[in-house]
């Protein structure tokens, strides 16, 4: 997206030595995309370079997709940002993270449609150290042995309102919190020490494992938790 970022579709600039963090300016002009940011009037996002342009900024704002997007370096949220799905498909071939929610800010989810893994080299689609919302109807499937849907740490947050949650593991890190009030979770649920969990609603297809703190006030359970923690 040149106008932006004066490269051409599909040619990134370098990385910088912390990995796959974008190396360049934040985004300061937004006149090249489509939309105002806002709510009624987000921005479109058409190609990857257009998605690492819009989250690589401090501008908190509401994105749509227009088509399918394949990313293949790590995205990073270092804004409030709202995305909604608009049915369409985020491919991830990353050998990392697919999205780094960066500490202090969030990524809202909503709409329908797919974040899907390619290839076995993804850790998880989400790295969660701020915060993360998912509602409606949107599939989340990673690799069943290697891919995690969501990773937190840090003291970062999730809150599952929706959503079809499909791979190896759900890992919850460092002092972070989930909280589900609703949705289907296929993968298995690390709840590691110092970390909570709480479920109000919402589907659990596979083993949780609980080495934290576990609340529960609703929701189903297919398999037994497996506790040596709070339950």
């Amino acid at each position: 997206f040149k106008y932006v970022w004066e490269v051409v579709e599909n040619e990134f600039p370098a990385y910088n030595p912390r990995g796959d963090i974008w190396d360049g300016n934040w985004v300061t002009s937004f006149d090249a995309f489509k939309g105002s940011g806002t709510e009624k009037d987000p921005y479109i996002v058409n190609t990857a370079s257009d998605l690492y342009g819009l989250f690589h900024s401090d501008k908190n704002m509401h994105v749509k997709l227009g088509q399918d997007i394949s990313i293949t370096s790590s995205v990073y949220v270092e804004s409030d940002i709202t995305l909604d799905m608009n049915g369409r498909t985020i491919t991830a071939d990353v050998k990392s993270y697919g999205f780094n929610i960066i500490k202090g800010h969030s990524l809202k989810i909503k709409g329908s449609g797919n974040f899907i893994q390619k290839g076995n080299s993804l850790w998880a689609m989400f790295c969660v150290e701020g915060t993360l919302e998912t509602h409606g109807p949107v599939t989340y499937k990673c690799s069943e042995n290697s891919g995690c849907p969501i990773s937190l740490s840090g003291y970062g947050v999730v809150r599952v309102y929706d959503g079809n949650f499909l791979g190896k593991q759900i890992a919850i890190n460092g002092g972070s919190k989930m909280l589900v009030y609703g949705g289907n979770i296929a993968s298995e649920v690390l709840v590691t020490k110092a970390t909570q969990l709480y479920v109000y609603d919402g589907t659990f297809e596979s083993r949780i494992y609980n080495y934290g703190y576990m609340y529960t006030f609703g929701g189903e359970f297919k398999k037994d938790v497996s506790s040596l923690g709070e339950y």
